[in-house]
Formats: C-alpha cells, sequence, structure tokens
C-alpha cells in the first residue's frame, strides 16, 4: 500500500432541516406579508358579507335568534379550514373564485329555507341557515386565504410539527381576524352603505358579492346567473315597487296589508294594517313596537286607542306626587316635564302632550321618528 494518502475534497453542505429534492421556497418578508393583507381582506369581505346577509333573516326569527350561532358557526369554518387546507388541490385564486360564485348563490337557498320558518322554529331555523349559507362561504374564504403563496410556503422545515404549528398560527389568527371584523367593522360598514349607498341590506351584500366576482372573474359566474334572478324577481327583500305587490299578495292572504317599510340602524322598520280586525302595527325586525286601533267610520278621534294597554298605563305616571317638596318635573314657572325614552308609534307621549305637559322624546331610529310622525 502506498503511504500517500488522497486528499478528500470537502463534502458541499446540504441545506438544514430539509431533505434532499424536497428543499421548500422561502418567500422574503415582503412577499409574506402582502399574502397575509390579501388573506385578511378576502376573509374580512366574507364575514360582512355574511354579516349582512344574517340581518336579512332577523325579520324572520328575531335579532337574538338570528345571531345566536352565527359566531360559532364561523368560527367552526375557520377551524376545519386551518387544519384541513392542505389536503385540498386548486390554488388560492381558484377557491377565490368559487368562492365568488357561492356569495351570489347563496341568497336564493336561504330564502327558500325562509318559507319553512313556520315548522323550523327559532332554534332550528338560524342554525340550519346558517350551516346552509355562513358556513360555506366562510370555509372557502378561509381555504383560499390559507392557500396564500406566503402562507402556505412559510414553514420552515418539512416536518409535521413545524407544519402543524402554522396551521395552528393560521386558525388563530384567521379567528381573531373574523372576529374583529364582526364586531368592530361590521356596523361601522353597513352604517356606511345604508347612508351612502343603499337602505337595503341585500343589495349591500350583492355589492359586496360582485366586488369579489370582480376580483376574481371566471366562467363560473355564468352558474350564479340564474340564483341571482330568482333572488331579483321572487324575493320582497330588495326595495322596489315590485316587491311591495309581491309582499302585498302574501300578506292579503294573512289579513295584513303593507302601509311602508324601511331598513335602519336599529332593523326593519314595517307597518302593517290589518283589514280584518281593524288596526295598524309598527314593528322593527320581529318585535312589535305598537298598534292603534282604527276610530270606526264617520267618527273623529283625538287620541286613538292602542292595541297595548299598557301605554295608556304608562300615561298615569303624571298623577305621581312627590311625598316631599315640589314635583321634580316641575320647572320653575310651573310648568310640567317629561321626557320620553323610545317613541315606538307615540302614544305615551302624545298623551303627556294632550295633558299640557312639555314633552321631550330621544329616538335613536330616524325612521320610527318618521314613520310614527
Amino acid at each position: 500500500m502506498s503511504s500517500k494518502t488522497k486528499s478528500k475534497k470537502p463534502k458541499k453542505p446540504h441545506p438544514t432541516h430539509v431533505e434532499k429534492g424536497t428543499e421548500i421556497a422561502h418567500p422574503d418578508g415582503f412577499k409574506i406579508a402582502v399574502s397575509i393583507v390579501q388573506a385578511c381582506f378576502l376573509l374580512s369581505l366574507t364575514v360582512l358579507a355574511t354579516n349582512l346577509l344574517e340581518s336579512c333573516i332577523s325579520p324572520v326569527y328575531g335579532s337574538l335568534a338570528a345571531h345566536q350561532y352565527h359566531d360559532r358557526l364561523i368560527i367552526s369554518a375557520i377551524l376545519v379550514a386551518g387544519l384541513t387546507h392542505r389536503w385540498w388541490n386548486g390554488s388560492s385564486r381558484s377557491w377565490a373564485q368559487v368562492l365568488a360564485v357561492l356569495l351570489l348563490s347563496v341568497p336564493s337557498a336561504v330564502f327558500y329555507l325562509v318559507r319553512f320558518s313556520g315548522t323550523l322554529g327559532p332554534r332550528l331555523g338560524p342554525l340550519i341557515t346558517g350551516l346552509v349559507s355562513t358556513v360555506p362561504v366562510t370555509l372557502i374564504s378561509a381555504i383560499a386565504a390559507c392557500k396564500r403563496r406566503g402562507l402556505r410556503n412559510s414553514n420552515v422545515s418539512s416536518s409535521n410539527v413545524n407544519r402543524q404549528w402554522t396551521s395552528y398560527e393560521i386558525i388563530t389568527n384567521l379567528a381573531f381576524l373574523a372576529s374583529i371584523t364582526r364586531h368592530w367593522f361590521s356596523d361601522l360598514l353597513q352604517q356606511w352603505m345604508r347612508e351612502y349607498i343603499s337602505n337595503s341590506n341585500l343589495i349591500s351584500y350583492y355589492l359586496l358579492a360582485l366586488f369579489q366576482a370582480f376580483l376574481f372573474p371566471s366562467n363560473y359566474l355564468l352558474f350564479a346567473a340564474l340564483p341571482v334572478l330568482h333572488t331579483v324577481f321572487y324575493t320582497a327583500h330588495i326595495p322596489s315597487s315590485y316587491a311591495d305587490r309581491l309582499l302585498n299578495a302574501t300578506l292579503h292572504d294573512h289579513g295584513y296589508s303593507l302601509v311602508a317599510r324601511q331598513e335602519s340602524v336599529t332593523g326593519y322598520i314595517s307597518v302593517l294594517d290589518n283589514v280584518k280586525d281593524g288596526f295598524r302595527v309598527m314593528r322593527c325586525d320581529h318585535s312589535l313596537l305598537g298598534g292603534e286601533w282604527h276610530p270606526p267610520p264617520g267618527k273623529k278621534s283625538g287620541l286613538r286607542e292602542p292595541v297595548y294597554a299598557i301605554f295608556v298605563m304608562l300615561e298615569a305616571v303624571r298623577l305621581v306626587e312627590s311625598a316631599v317638596g315640589p314635583p321634580a318635573a316641575v320647572d320653575d314657572k310651573g310648568q310640567e316635564n317629561a321626557l320620553v325614552i323610545g317613541l315606538g308609534i307615540g302614544t305615551t307621549p302624545s298623551a303627556l302632550i294632550a295633558h299640557g305637559i312639555s314633552t321631550t322624546i330621544l329616538e335613536i331610529d330616524p325612521v320610527v321618528h318618521d314613520f310614527a310622525t
């Protein structure tokens, strides 16, 4: 054997934590930041749209019943998307295109389920409606957000531990974002759209859905044409003379007639006449604000009789006498004063004013004030 030893060439270092042939592309910080912003925008847009659609069913089940499952359904859909987004094929853009089609199609299914509200009831009805509307769109939106390139490839390792940790991070951040969007920004957006664009929650919803379709156009949007046409021509939630006639055709079968309606800050305000028994009521979503009987033909009445006797009893507050000193409701000139918080249909303040009491009314909903006066 030769005494000379061959010099060994130094081995090239391999990338740490990455097996040969499985190296993962690591985007830089700017690309990750852009992907995070895009994912947040995509999910926020969907959460805002589901809130608007939820407001459309409040007149059916009431605002409390319509809201009782909404948060849990959104968080559950995000949880499922965060844990399973690696199982689904397709890019973030393709899932966003599917989301655009679904957002345009969901109202048609929701308003079909509303027909069975009497059978489903206030507990099962909102739950099934949410499973049909809120869960699918939130799930697809969260999958599209998770598949953004910066989030998908931001793992520092291909090990299962790091992949699982990244999924939990995505779930936590998206759930936190959805909660902030729903409870902080949703009301502000609805108020802004109601003031500058439309009073209708359904029209605002479709504007957001069309914006999503504009950002992610595809030929699949043709499948949403029929559901959109069905919603426009066969539901009464879009304010128009045609929708009013459609709504009255249904109300007449139950002995009612629509006088006026408008969506406002406290909900869906409507005024209805009972043509059979002869009274008029004002409703906010699923609650009755009050009503009054129509006077018999040929009889004039200064103050009409309310359908709820309690409103007449509230007038008795003017008979209260102070045990010590003059009544606090009397000013220096001897004028009695009253403060009424909540106008309703105006029964109590009208009675106080009729007795010469200077009455101040505080009402936060301008539509309630317009309809009552």
